[in-house]
């Protein structure tokens, strides 16, 4: 899938938001150790998912939920709260 960070597809905004709801009940619910957000932050950087929504959710995790956003090129918000980014790559 080819998106234009300037402008991107409608149609490709929905298919995130609908992804991203289901990651949310997923990392609300307290039935997961882990959860993987694969490619997030391109999603974030390409304008499909609003960053602060996403730090939102992620300060609302249960305690012991642990939770890997991957994709390049992550938010600066996105840098600023976990506690285990010096371990990973930027």
């Amino acid at each position: 899938m080819h998106v234009d960070p300037e402008n991107p597809n409608p149609e490709d905004i929905k298919a995130a938001q609908r992804t991203w709801q289901l990651c949310k009940e997923k990392i609300l619910s307290g039935r997961y150790f882990m959860v993987v957000l694969d490619e997030i932050c391109n999603a974030i950087a390409y304008g499909l998912l609003d960053v602060d929504e996403v730090v939102e959710i992620l300060k609302k995790r249960p305690p012991e939920l642990h939770v890997v956003l991957t994709g390049r090129g992550a938010h600066p918000k996105l840098l600023d709260w976990p506690t285990s980014l010096p371990r990973c790559a930027r």
